[in-house]
């Protein structure tokens, strides 16, 4: 499975082409902390502008402009004003249908891992044991057979010859032992 990551910690702002209802359009599509995802429309349509409240079923693929990332809004809603919200938003043009295997990173839970260690440091080391028990639990939910383990990342980006920052994450990866995900049922395991 390849990562494609977009942290829903941090804030995006994304200056972005798409098509809706035929009509192509550019906006930018906001992806803040906390908050809900929004794609806010480029228009002097005043028809979409004062449209009420509208639901899109089929998915919006957005093109950042002048790269080559691409996101697609799911299950979309237009509200007045020309902002678009969606329930779901993925990377990349298509949904693949063979995703088997998706990753949940918990608000806070590195940081209270992190706590409980001990970081010694001597006039030449800097020792910090990053290690974690690891886990694999095979479980049924609603008549489907998925597996759980726990995952962590660490990585040490180089802000400068001198300073090296230390960025540890965890997360649970559930696979789906013989099907593929949809949309909805990524959100009930997830929850």
């Amino acid at each position: 499975m390849s990562k494609k990551e977009l942290s829903f910690f941090e804030e995006y702002k994304f200056t972005v082409k798409f098509n809706l209802d035929g009509d192509d359009f550019t906006g930018i599509l906001s992806i803040n902390a906390s908050r809900i995802l929004n794609l806010e429309i480029h228009t002097d349509n005043h028809n979409l502008l004062f449209e009420e409240y509208r639901t899109t079923n089929s998915p919006i693929t957005c093109y950042e402009i002048g790269s080559h990332k691409t996101f697609t809004l799911h299950q979309s809603e237009l509200q007045r004003g020309g902002l678009i919200t969606c329930r779901y938003i993925t990377s990349g043009s298509l949904l693949s249908n063979d995703i088997d295997q998706f990753e949940v990173h918990l608000t806070g839970i590195s940081t209270w891992f992190e706590r409980l260690r001990i970081t010694e440091i001597t006039d030449t080391e800097l020792k910090r044991n990053t290690a974690i028990d690891k886990f694999l639990v095979d479980f049924t939910y609603k008549e489907n057979d998925y597996s759980i383990e726990n995952h962590r990342y660490v990585s040490s980006p180089t802000t400068t010859p001198t300073e090296h920052l230390i960025q540890i994450e965890d997360c649970f990866i559930i696979k789906k032992k013989n099907d593929k995900f949809t949309l909805r049922e990524v959100e009930n395991l997830a929850l």
